[in-house]
């Protein structure tokens, strides 16, 4: 047996919508809609919708970025997948508080809730391993920074912004055949090289944590863009490709050891489009400010 794999990776920017609508003191203290005629932002979070979205995608795997913490099961409950998560706990307060408070009131709380990377896995598959990997331990990044001189600030954000990635080793329920999938999200910086010190830091364990014999998926939002940058770079020298890398921006999908069947490609934004009745008016709210990227590939015969 040899069928596809369907592979997404998509952040969903913590269940919210990404027209871009400003928010104000309007939608936080009043609930009032944002319209501007075509896109309407209400104060709210979009989960459930966001999980018919990949419903609809029908994947093998999904990688998944900025999910609330509270979301995760939710998540897999309403897909029909199994979840493997990475959490970031908010840095003040209790996890299930912080996310009660942005659920209630997502304007006001914005992304200030914890974060987590998540592989959605389709149940024809075992999860037969997980780990995560912090890519910037508070030493490490305080180390990285001096020696990159980058600002106070930018270190100061490096450190108190943990980066988490996850990772889980999948055996196919009909055969054994086995992959690893890893979803991450890089800090996102101007400075090309800070980026570049994560993914150095995290590749040889990935490596180290995938049977050399076997597929690997890394996909996520890097926060790199082009063959050039120091990020994808490590990745590359770690043996990944991605053969549509050029043209991506910076959600991307990299692979080792698997046939490509369709290359990776971003989805255009009417997959996550939703339309919505708002009083009398019908308009669009827009499902995160990601779009999804989506590829398809074969196991190699054993």
């Amino acid at each position: 047996m040899n069928a596809d794999m369907r592979v997404l990776t998509w952040n969903i920017f913590h269940g919210q919508d990404g027209a871009r609508l400003r928010p104000g003191l309007g939608t936080i203290v009043g609930k009032r809609p944002v319209d501007d005629g075509t896109f309407i932002h209400l104060n709210r979070k979009w989960v459930d919708e966001m999980a018919d979205v990949i419903v609809a995608q029908a994947p093998t795997f999904i990688a998944l970025q900025e999910v609330s913490p509270q979301a995760v099961d939710r998540l897999a409950e309403r897909t029909g997948m199994q979840a493997v998560r990475g959490l970031m706990r908010p840095l003040i307060g209790p996890t299930r508080l912080r996310g009660w408070l942005a659920d209630h009131n997502p304007d006001l709380w914005r992304t200030h809730e914890g974060t987590s990377n998540v592989i959605l896995a389709s149940r024809e598959w075992t999860i037969a391993d997980a780990w995560t990997i912090r890519h910037n331990p508070p030493l490490f990044a305080f180390r990285q920074g001096r020696r990159l001189r980058i600002s106070a600030r930018e270190r100061i954000h490096w450190i108190l912004e943990p980066r988490r990635l996850v990772g889980a080793r999948f055996t196919r329920n009909t055969d054994g055949a086995a992959v690893t999938v890893v979803s991450l999200h890089c800090h996102n910086s101007l400075v090309w090289d800070v980026i570049g010190a994560e993914m150095q830091r995290v590749m040889p364990r990935i490596i180290r944590r995938t049977p050399e014999h076997e597929p690997l998926i890394m996909a996520g939002d890097f926060n790199a863009a082009g063959a050039h940058h120091p990020a994808l770079m490590a990745v590359m020298r770690a043996g990944l490709t991605e053969s549509t890398l050029d043209q991506l921006f910076i959600d991307h999908i990299f692979q080792r050891g698997l046939q490509e069947i369709a290359a990776p490609t971003t989805l255009t934004p009417a997959v996550r489009t939703l339309a919505v009745e708002h009083g009398s008016a019908q308009r669009s709210v827009l499902l995160s400010d990601h779009d999804l990227v989506a590829a398809t590939f074969r196991l190699p015969v054993r």
